[in-house]
């Protein structure tokens, strides 16, 4: 929504490309409006969606997520400044110390794929 609001056209994969063959399809100005409506919209419902997942999706604050419930849990809410200071830093005590006991490993290979006509596989 974003390419066609800024480009005032239909969004093509061709145009998009800027391929010599495409030509662009104009958008007029109420079409603008409404995509640009439904993208505010868009916007709106998922940021805090987006924010809950970027908080909750890394290693580290997954930790510190985990010690703040069990911080909380253990010895309760009384001083909340004692209870953010101490779960960061046991969040952060545990990356290294999982990492240096083969805890928070990656996968050092892709599993190969399935049905893959270029595959060398």
């Amino acid at each position: 929504m974003n390419w066609e609001i800024n480009n005032r056209a239909k969004l093509d994969a061709a145009v998009a490309r800027r391929s010599p063959h495409a030509a662009k399809q104009p958008l007029t100005d109420a079409e603008i409006e409404a995509r640009r409506t439904e993208l505010q919209q868009l916007a709106r419902s998922s940021l805090a969606w987006r924010a809950f997942t970027y908080f909750v999706g890394y290693f580290a604050c997954q930790v510190f997520w985990t010690a703040l419930a069990v911080y909380t849990l253990t010895r309760g809410v009384a001083d909340p400044t004692a209870c953010l200071l101490t779960a960061a830093a046991y969040s952060g005590a545990a990356v290294p110390v999982l990492s240096r006991a083969g805890g928070a490993s990656s996968p050092t290979t892709t599993p190969p794929m399935l049905n893959c006509k270029n595959c060398s596989a």
